[in-house]
């Protein structure tokens, strides 16, 4: 009993750390340049499903299981994080070219 609690608790916080890491590593891979993308509710829908996809993987469960995406964040104890860094970096940028512009007068 005790030894599967333990299983229980190392599978968890592997998941957790999976998690993490695939935050860490994925999503500078997949926001390179997002500052001069052009975001429409397609690409939007695709980055929270790519989110959500690399999750699922750590996870183990296909998408066969009917399992719903937010079940998944928060078996995994995550949010969704991609598309608000994309729209903060966004916005940082404009800011920096408005800044640029004023000062060429």
């Amino acid at each position: 009993m005790l030894s599967e609690q333990k299983s229980r608790l190392s599978q968890k916080n592997f998941c957790h750390f999976g998690c993490l890491l695939l935050s860490g590593i994925s999503d500078s891979i997949a926001t390179y340049g997002c500052e001069n993308w052009t975001l429409r509710i397609n690409e939007e829908t695709r980055l929270d499903a790519f989110d959500v996809k690399g999750i699922r993987m750590i996870l183990r469960v296909s998408w066969t299981a009917k399992k719903t995406n937010e079940w998944v964040l928060n078996k995994a104890r995550v949010k969704r994080e991609l598309l608000d860094t994309v729209k903060a970096r966004k916005l940082a940028y404009y800011g920096h070219a408005m800044r640029k512009q004023g000062r060429k007068k």
